[in-house]
């Protein structure tokens, strides 16, 4: 299908940029073109093909996806799809392979891609075990601390942030085990994005402190999946993007996972 072919070329064409410095800005130029063209390209198919073909929709949302974290950073802009995009913009491409996923049913999970599915099943056992919640809850615990103390138990967003760090407890207790017997998948870290709430991703998209810097927290955990070079720097970009909205009577909260990021603090508690 010619949108995903567009759509791998794109990262092809970063991946390329990205091993040889001497062809950067050729292969970006070529890349950004390719990605406009499979975007174009796609989102008149996007009704037919989650009907007909899931499988082609799953995989060019993904690409889309890998895109938009590999794809340089310039000042000025943002990493994501939309050239001026926002933090909750950039999550809610990530959630949309959820839906694709919904919608595929599960000829899309038993089908020609079910080697995927079944490991994202395998990760999603890791991350429900109760040790995971355990193992995370001391790195949160002075993010809960503050989230307890800055919005009261009367206020509705209360819930929604105490379930959020669960979520993200749950993350850390996979994320930062001490002594894991392999590396971390994407799906590791970005089941996250996947299960916070809508009401959550609200919060983000109005740039509410503590929304914000439970953002920031699980931008360390990107940290740990940078070995992948299309995931390089973006636990920086990111923090960058969210320091640049954020009040500086807040930023103190962030020096733990500032640390992380810059390597200068090891992930224990």
């Amino acid at each position: 299908m010619p949108p995903v072919l567009h759509a791998i070329l794109a990262l092809s064409a970063l991946h390329l940029g990205h091993s040889d410095a001497s062809r950067r800005e050729s292969c970006l130029a070529h890349a950004q073109m390719h990605h406009g063209i499979a975007v174009k390209e796609m989102v008149p198919l996007v009704s037919s093909l989650a009907q007909e073909n899931g499988e082609a929709l799953f995989i060019f949302t993904s690409l889309t996806c890998m895109f938009s974290c590999a794809k340089p950073f310039k000042a000025g802009d943002f990493l994501v799809l939309f050239e001026r995009g926002t933090l909750s913009e950039w999550a809610r491409l990530f959630r949309g392979t959820k839906t694709v996923i919904q919608s595929g049913g599960e000829n899309l999970r038993t089908g020609r891609l079910a080697p995927i599915f079944l490991n994202g099943s395998y990760l999603a056992a890791a991350h429900l075990e109760p040790q995971a919640l355990e193992h995370g809850r001391p790195h949160i615990w002075e993010l809960q601390e503050m989230m307890q103390r800055e919005c009261p138990s009367t206020l509705p967003a209360r819930a929604i942030y105490q379930n959020t760090l669960d979520e993200l407890a749950r993350t850390f207790g996979v994320a930062l085990r001490p002594g894991a017997a392999r590396r971390l998948d994407t799906a590791d870290v970005f089941r996250w994005l996947l299960d916070v709430s809508d009401d959550y991703l609200d919060l983000l998209r109005q740039e509410a402190p503590i929304a914000l810097i439970i953002f920031g927290y699980w931008c360390a955990c990107i940290r740990r999946i940078e070995w992948m070079w299309w995931m390089e720097g973006l636990s920086q970009r990111l923090m960058t993007q969210l320091l640049s909205v954020l009040d500086p009577k807040y930023r103190e909260w962030l020096w733990w996972p500032q640390e992380i990021i810059n390597g200068s603090h090891v992930a224990s508690p």
